[in-house]
């Protein structure tokens, strides 16, 4: 199916206007130059958020790519966010280093054209699947198999959002509240604004199983599961309380049980899926 999505016939393909955001001329010109060997049209390169607003709303473009961290009073973000609410229903790719030391504000969570994130430098194949996938969803073309996105975003401050990377997570646990639930790194712990059940909905990572009604877990960090103590063990814990863990919330209430030491729970329930998941015999 991806590879029919990707050799669609060169009349299909130069109807695609693509609008590049780019302030950093070699990158725009790579991406100019993967863009058109696909067979897209490229419209314009805006170098700022206020030329990319023009743009949007004189030509209309099928997809925009938006660099983050444009500079001027202007970034891509706030650019992204105007563009939203003129109502263009474009759908928008953000570009950013995943490095960067610049905190991500507002990425996304309430523009529902942001549609996807690459990171750079930019891959020619991962750019090229990822404007197709991105157009299947506002075209009538076939989409392409779904393609796990390895972060997501968590609040940091009152205005601010941060990427999380999925290998960085190692499980979830609920609040307590049943309105909210905490991402656990080795490190640190970030609220989530949603139900565990709510962000395993919108986010089905194929590495995040739910094993409990209070935990799901990254199964990539289990070291080990004891099926006859429905018990995980994971690997960075090995019942050694890190001095960096006392401040953290998770492991100051759990401190007196096993949790703490790397041992999460399963359920019944929560056995058959990771059974499903990590296809286990019985």
């Amino acid at each position: 199916m991806l590879e029919t999505l990707l050799n669609l016939t060169e009349k299909e393909m130069n109807t695609k206007k693509i609008l590049i955001v780019e302030d950093e001329w070699m990158i725009a010109d790579e991406i100019k130059y993967i863009v058109e060997e696909n067979g897209y049209e490229v419209i314009a390169i805006a170098k700022s958020g206020e030329e990319a607003i023009a743009i949007a709303e004189k030509q209309q473009p099928d997809l925009i790519l938006m660099d983050i961290h444009l500079k001027g009073n202007v970034d891509g973000i706030e650019a992204a966010k105007q563009i939203g609410e003129k109502n263009y229903c474009i759908p928008i790719v953000y570009l950013s280093d995943p490095k960067s030391s610049v905190v991500v504000k507002y990425a996304g969570r309430d523009n529902n054209q942001i549609t996807d994130f690459l990171t750079k430098p930019i891959v020619p194949k991962q750019l090229a699947i990822t404007i197709a996938f991105n157009l299947a969803k506002v075209g009538n073309f076939p989409p392409p198999p779904s393609i796990p996105q390895d972060f997501f975003f968590v609040r940091s401050g009152k205005n601010e959002q941060i990427p999380i990377q999925v290998k960085d997570v190692l499980f979830f646990e609920t609040d307590g509240t049943g309105t909210g639930a905490l991402v656990i790194l080795a490190t640190k712990e970030y609220p989530l604004d949603r139900t565990l059940t709510k962000f395993l909905k919108t986010f089905p990572h194929p590495s995040f199983v739910k094993v409990h009604r209070s935990y799901a877990v990254n199964v990539s960090h289990i070291k080990n599961i004891q099926t006859k103590d429905q018990n995980i063990h994971f690997k960075k814990f090995d019942n050694v309380l890190r001095e960096d863990h006392k401040n953290m919330r998770f492991f100051k209430k759990n401190l007196e049980e096993q949790v703490w030491n790397g041992i999460i729970p399963i359920s019944k329930n929560g056995k058959n899926n990771l059974r499903d998941a990590l296809n286990m015999p019985t």
